[in-house]
């Protein structure tokens, strides 16, 4: 079980803990969803260098609304300053209302790779502003 109602710098079991949680959010999300997760958690281990107490892939909370059930509906809320997940499942159907997502930065490079948060996911800056006056 994942400890909810937390904080997940203060798990007890925190590598077992995140990856069961891992794998949850891996059911309730798409496999691009759970990308930009991951990359939005990135986002904040770069921001906790300035602000340790605020940022990080740590200051993450995780609750959930009732146990994961394949025949009654529960909730799962994840997120932190730039990310907030309420998934509601009931069944095979997913709902994600209310969420948010954004990030700081939203170019950056973490371990090596180049992120990007936001690319093929929808018009931005001038493109949008044309695709609105179409």
């Amino acid at each position: 079980m994942i400890a909810a109602g937390g904080h997940f710098a203060t798990l007890e079991q925190p590598a077992l803990q995140r990856g069961r949680l891992t794998a949850l959010l891996r059911t309730v999300l798409s496999p691009q969803g759970m990308e930009m997760v991951i990359e939005q958690m990135q986002a904040d281990d770069i921001l906790a260098r300035k602000d340790p107490a605020v940022f990080g892939a740590d200051r993450y909370f995780v609750d959930m609304v009732g146990m994961p059930s394949l025949d009654r509906a529960w909730t799962l809320q994840f997120g932190t300053h730039h990310l907030a997940i309420n998934a509601t499942v009931a069944g095979p159907h997913v709902t994600l209302s209310p969420s948010f997502t954004g990030s700081e930065p939203v170019k950056f490079i973490y371990n090596g790779k180049r992120i990007y948060i936001g690319r093929e996911r929808g018009p931005s800056g001038a493109g949008a502003d044309a695709s609105i006056d179409a």
